[in-house]
């Protein structure tokens, strides 16, 4: 496993996040449809926190990765982002999917809040497949 791939697609992921949920792309659907303001999102846990928690499962999802592009013999650009893409749409939508549909959210939400994972896990499996 490369360590460098790891944290550069730990790094990027944590930057798309800041892409996709900002005012500009769907940061402000998703603040509204969550019921969000600028004060109470995250509850009351500060900032640092909530972005230190994010970077930690950001971390670990690279280093998984990682792990299985190893364990699956990927070393591709193309492989890495399909093994990215086929777990954020086989096993991280199913998951989310069974949340939402109780939650009693706006459907256009979930595309949302989905895809950002889904296009995380593509980007950082094809950072890992390229840089293994």
């Amino acid at each position: 496993m490369s360590w460098i791939a790891i944290v550069i697609a730990t790094v990027v992921n944590m930057g798309l996040g800041s892409l996709w949920f900002s005012q500009s792309v769907f940061g402000k659907q998703w603040m509204e449809w969550e019921g969000h303001s600028g004060t109470t999102m995250g509850g009351s846990r500060p900032l640092g926190v909530l972005i230190g928690l994010t970077g930690f499962g950001a971390l670990v999802s690279a280093y998984t990765l990682s792990w299985l592009c190893v364990q699956t013999g990927t070393g591709t650009l193309g492989g890495g982002a399909a093994l990215g893409l086929g777990l954020g749409i086989g096993l991280v939508v199913p998951a989310m999917l069974a949340d939402h549909v109780f939650s009693n959210l706006p459907d256009p939400l979930f595309l949302i809040v989905a895809g950002y994972p889904v296009v995380g896990l593509t980007v950082m499996g094809a950072i890992i497949g390229l840089i293994r």
